[in-house]
C-alpha cells in the first residue's frame, strides 16, 4: 500500500489478515512482517508460508497503527470491503527451463 506522505509505524497496533471469520495472521506494525518504506507499507503472511489460492482474504489495521511526519495517526481500516482481495485459484505458470535456478519473479507468465 502508498500513502500520500511518509509513515512510521506504532506499536502495539495490529494488522490482521482475516480468511472469511477465521484470523490467518496477526501481527504487530513493528514486527518483521510489516515493512514500513517512507510512504510504502508491506506485509507478508508467514503462517504457513503462502496464502491458499482459490481464497478470499481481508485485511484490518488498527486505528493510530501508523503516524505521519505531523504526528497525525491513521484511521482503522475496518469491515469487509474496505481491504479485500482474492488469490487466483491456480498458480499461474512459471517458465523456468531450469526448476532448481528459477528467478521466479522475471519468469512469472
Amino acid at each position: 500500500v502508498v500513502f500520500s506522505e511518509n509513515i512510521r509505524a506504532q506499536p502495539g497496533k495490529n494488522i490482521v489478515i482475516w480468511q472469511g471469520n477465521i484470523t490467518y495472521a496477526k501481527y504487530d506494525v513493528k514486527s518483521e512482517n510489516v515493512d514500513v518504506n517512507g510512504t510504502t507499507l508491506s506485509v507478508t503472511p508467514i503462517p504457513g508460508g503462502h496464502l491458499a489460492y482459490g481464497k478470499d482474504y481481508l485485511i484490518k489495521i488498527d486505528a493510530g497503527a501508523f503516524k505521519d511526519s505531523a504526528n497525525k495517526t491513521s484511521a482503522a481500516i475496518t469491515g469487509t470491503t474496505a481491504w479485500n482481495f482474492s488469490v487466483s485459484a491456480t498458480s499461474g505458470p512459471c517458465a523456468c527451463p531450469d526448476f532448481d535456478n528459477c528467478d521466479l519473479d522475471s519468469n512469472l507468465q
